[in-house]
C-alpha cells in the first residue's frame, strides 16, 4: 500500500512539472507570449504618408545603409515639407511625389529648402544594399548623383536596375500600403502627370 501511494505522489509531482514547465521559459519561469505570432515592433524609423484619395502608406526607412538619406527625409517630414505635395509622375515603375503642387490647374516644382544630399548608392562609393523591389521608397535625382533634395519615389513592382545607381532607403511595411502605390502607378495621367491631382495631406512619424 505505501508502494503504491508513493508512485501515485510521483506520478503527481511530475504532472505538475510538465505543466509548468508548457507555460513558463525555461530560463527564467516567466509566462510565454499567449500569442505567437505577434509582429514584433522595429526599433527602426516609420513614417505613415496619408493622400486626398484616403490612401495611407507606411514605410520603414534604413539608416544603417542609407543614413545621410534618411536624415534628409525625415528632416523635411519633421518640418511638415511634404503636406500639401502632390504626385507629380505615375507610370507602371514609378510613383514620384515630394517638390511639386498644384497651382492654378497646373503642376508647378517647388524649391527644396535643403542642401543637395550624396547620392548613397554604388555608382557614388555607398555600400548600399537595399533593393528596389516592390514596395520600396528611394530618392529621385538629377544626373547629378549628388543632387537629391526633397523628391523621393516608390517602386510598384520591382525595378531593380535602379540598384546602385540611386539611393534606396525603405520599404513598405504592409500589403495595404503597397496595393495603395499600385493603384497610383495606375491612375490616368498625361505625360506621366495624374490628370487627377494626388496630394499628400500628412506625412508624420510614427516610431523612430
Amino acid at each position: 500500500m505505501k508502494r503504491i501511494c508513493g508512485i501515485l505522489l510521483l506520478i503527481i509531482v511530475l504532472a505538475t512539472l510538465s505543466v509548468y514547465g508548457a507555460a513558463c521559459t525555461p530560463e527564467t519561469g516567466k509566462q510565454q507570449d499567449a500569442s505567437p505570432t505577434g509582429a514584433e515592433e522595429t526599433d527602426k524609423p516609420l513614417v505613415e504618408f496619408r493622400f486626398n484619395t484616403g490612401d495611407v502608406i507606411t514605410v520603414e526607412l534604413y539608416p544603417d545603409e542609407a543614413p545621410i538619406t534618411v536624415a534628409n527625409f525625415l528632416t523635411y517630414v519633421r518640418e511638415g515639407f511634404y503636406k500639401g505635395k502632390v504626385i507629380h509622375r505615375v507610370a507602371s515603375y514609378v510613383v514620384q511625389g515630394g517638390g511639386f503642387v498644384i497651382e492654378n490647374y497646373r503642376y508647378t516644382q517647388v524649391a527644396a529648402t535643403h542642401p543637395a544630399i550624396k547620392g548613397e548608392f554604388a555608382a557614388n562609393g555607398v555600400d548600399n544594399h537595399v533593393s528596389h523591389t516592390a514596395g520600396a521608397i528611394s530618392m529621385a535625382r538629377t544626373t547629378d548623383n549628388n543632387s537629391a533634395t526633397s523628391q523621393f519615389f516608390f517602386c510598384p513592382i520591382d525595378y531593380t536596375g535602379w540598384d546602385g545607381n540611386y539611393a534606396a532607403f525603405g520599404h513598405v511595411v504592409d500589403q495595404a500600403s503597397l496595393d495603395a502605390i499600385k493603384r497610383m502607378s495606375r491612375v490616368d495621367a498625361i505625360e506621366s502627370y495624374p490628370t487627377t491631382p494626388i496630394v499628400i495631406t500628412s506625412v508624420r512619424i510614427v516610431n523612430e
